[in-house]
């Protein structure tokens, strides 16, 4: 070997070495490097075998061929270092009839073997963990339309495990109605890199219903390059939570309507006794009287949270649209707080075009915005309030806005979850269904409501509706 080649031998990072019928012939320092041995302590110890005991007859065989003239080979072998630890190494080698060696190069595989053997082990908890809790996992590939589904996602979806599943089939498979939203959500994970989290029906080839919940992410090879973008998910059968789901809802309507019954009376009775002894009575009756007004009027907005709490969980609202606008809209929430509002050391500020129009369900809408109002006032006592409108595209976007507590980023998508409060309002009142049942509206709508926040600063909620149903 040339002084140049035996140079570039001892320099390469490739295991390097060469043999012939009675063993190790020459090799490199990386050789030496990998299993711990040097060159001459093997020479000088003939009954060494760096070979695995497990491996040794096969390395036998495949260097037998090579040494009769065998065609060159690419073998992985384990080998024992010389401190007991086990290293992989994948070779390749041909055999030389000139001088009758074996030359070899290979690379240490050792950690990637150990990262495989790692991931198949906890793939198979994952598939434990996913088969103990009822649960499918599923898979698309955007750039071919290659769906993958475990089996247990074809056994919660009703399809037969061997239907070539794509995304149209998928589709066919969801209830109709619930096939748009579906399809939106999955459209939001696309366009928008927003997580995959929806609940559904699916139909059964027997004709049965059945809910499902499913959620997922997508995933890029290339910074979002649609091309290589695959979302990967789970799916699994919630039918048992939607039944007691639907039996609360049940109990709490009927709850609801009972207490809502004798509410009525009680404030036509109210207003009746204030007409009656306003003009006679003395600071304290009518103080008495405004109280009791406010705890009646307070008792019957908690009945009616609970009536569209069941109706919000099992998407029920219902619309009655009509063409309004915006503005006297506005108008008239604020004039239910007229006597609120003039506690605070500021007017309330209301900014936006006075022709502007929105089809929507003008009731459920200014539920929405005296929620917001309500909690401006309750959370910011004595602060500005400022509501401004205005036209944005085809949407219609809503602000409101108070200089109160305000609500950390880390809660500001959670408040809208049922029974949810801000860490910072925990000391208030109410039963936290409030920006529940606001956003179950405002989806109803087809639009979207979130929260803007600095603490202590100014705190806006947007909500933001199709200006057309």
């Amino acid at each position: 070997m040339t002084d140049h080649y035996r140079r570039l031998f001892e320099l390469s990072d490739e295991i390097l070495c060469v043999c012939d019928a009675d063993g190790i012939v020459d090799a490199n320092a990386s050789f030496e490097r990998t299993l711990g041995y040097t060159l001459s302590e093997l020479r000088a110890n003939p009954e060494v075998n760096v070979v695995h005991p497990a491996d040794r007859e096969r390395a036998d065989h495949v260097t037998q061929r090579l040494l009769e003239g065998g065609p060159p080979t690419e073998n992985e072998f384990r080998y024992l270092r010389k401190n007991g630890e086990i290293a992989y190494m994948r070779w390749r080698a041909y055999f030389s009839p000139n001088d009758k060696k074996i030359y070899a190069s290979a690379r240490d595989i050792t950690a990637l073997r150990q990262n495989a053997e790692e991931l198949a082990e906890k793939n198979i908890r994952l598939k434990l963990a996913l088969r103990a809790a009822k649960m499918g996992t599923w898979a698309v590939e955007l750039a071919t339309d290659t769906v993958d589904w475990s089996v247990e996602a074809y056994e919660i979806c009703g399809v037969p495990a061997d239907t070539p599943m794509t995304t149209a089939r998928f589709f066919d498979v969801i209830h109709p109605e619930d096939r748009a939203r579906v399809v939106a959500a999955a459209t939001a994970v696309i366009e928008r890199g927003e997580k995959y989290d929806v609940e559904f029906r699916v139909t059964w080839p027997d004709g049965s219903v059945h809910w499902v919940h499913s959620q997922g992410d997508v995933f890029y090879q290339r910074d979002h390059d649609l091309s290589t973008a695959r979302i990967v998910g789970t799916v699994h059968n919630i039918d048992t939570r939607k039944q007691l789901e639907f039996e609360r809802n049940e109990f709490l309507s009927i709850a609801a309507h009972e207490l809502k019954t004798p509410l009525t009376p009680l404030l036509l009775g109210v207003d009746l006794i204030d007409q009656t002894l306003r003009a006679d009575s003395n600071p304290r009756t009518l103080q008495i009287i405004d109280t009791f007004r406010r705890q009646v009027t307070r008792l019957s907005r908690l009945v009616t949270e609970l009536l569209d709490l069941g109706r919000a969980q099992t998407q029920r609202i219902e619309l009655k649209k009509t063409e309004i606008r915006i503005a006297e809209l506005i108008r008239s929430v604020v004039k239910q707080f007229e006597a609120q509002l003039q506690d605070a050391s500021i007017g309330p500020t209301l900014q936006g075009p006075e022709e502007l129009k929105i089809e929507c369900d003008s009731f459920r809408l200014e539920q929405v915005l005296v929620n917001l109002v309500a909690n401006a006032l309750k959370y910011a006592p004595g602060s500005p309030l400022e509501i401004h409108w205005l036209s944005e595209g085809k949407d219609v976007a809503i602000r409101v806005c108070d200089r109160g507590p305000g609500v950390p980023e880390h809660e500001r998508a959670r408040i809208f979850e049922k029974f949810a409060r801000a860490s910072s309002y925990r000391h208030f009142g109410g039963m936290g269904l409030g920006l529940f049942i606001s956003r179950s509206i405002v989806e109803a709508h087809g639009g979207s409501i979130h929260c803007e926040s600095d603490p202590g600063r100014l705190t806006t909620f947007t909500v933001r509706l199709p200006a057309r149903l």
